[in-house]
């Protein structure tokens, strides 16, 4: 994933039985491997911020944001209407030009979307109103899951 933002590492001194939570938000969760070393897979979780910004989006329009992804990323998309007249419609590209998501007008957009493939996202919200300008506030969240083997 290649977002503005790099992704941080949360090691975890000696072997853990359970899920934890590290002091960034991610959470950790360990398994012993079956040889006699003390060496251990940490699964680490972390949450990344694409975009948290409020717009007003002139009739006819588009607002456009765009991540490079990996397959099994999970994007958390949340758009809400705030002012004005008109309410965004939500289309998502994967980086084959495919939409995976085509959302209609609506006062407030919630979608979850895991990624299918590597590449390039796009996220676009359109004012379909043909005169009124809409204000939309507009969050795009993604998790994403790595794993780090740890040996002491």
């Amino acid at each position: 994933m290649k977002l503005g933002a790099g992704i941080g590492v949360t090691i975890v001194a000696g072997c853990l039985d359970e899920d934890t939570t590290s002091s960034d938000g991610g959470s950790a969760t360990t398994e012993q491997n079956g040889d006699e070393s003390d060496c251990y897979t940490e699964t680490n979780t972390e949450t990344e911020r694409i975009t948290d910004e409020t717009e007003s989006v002139s009739a006819g329009a588009d607002w456009v944001f765009h991540s490079d992804l990996e397959e099994g990323d999970v994007v958390t998309v949340e758009a809400r209407q705030i002012g004005g007249e008109a309410r965004p419609a939500l289309e998502v590209e994967d980086p084959y030009g495919t939409l995976t998501v085509d959302s209609g007008p609506s006062e407030m957009i919630s979608r979850e979307i895991e990624t299918r493939h590597d590449g390039r996202y796009y996220f676009r919200f359109h004012n379909e109103a043909l005169v009124n300008s809409g204000l939309w506030d507009v969050r795009i969240d993604v998790e994403v899951e790595y794993e780090n083997e740890v040996c002491e």
